[in-house]
């Protein structure tokens, strides 16, 4: 599954949960959390994952993709 949602704090904290959770074993038992994203600007541009202030800020946009495995289908 795909979302395209719009950047935000409570996104941003999902995300670093979702990275926590996929070192539990056999977490997809109970979880299903954020596999990847792709940071987008205003016009709809794909931005270079880093930590820079300047890329940071122009990120308004996220691609979010769920891992698809056979106990979410």
């Amino acid at each position: 599954m795909t979302l395209f949602l719009e950047n935000s704090f409570p996104l941003n904290n999902y995300i670093s949960i979702s990275k926590k959770i996929k070192q539990i074993p056999m977490y997809f038992l109970y979880f299903l959390p954020i596999d990847t994203f792709i940071n987008l600007d205003k016009e709809y541009k794909v931005l270079p994952m880093t930590n820079s202030n300047l890329v940071q800020r122009e990120i308004k946009y996220k691609l979010i993709y769920f891992d698809k495995n056979k106990n979410t289908e």
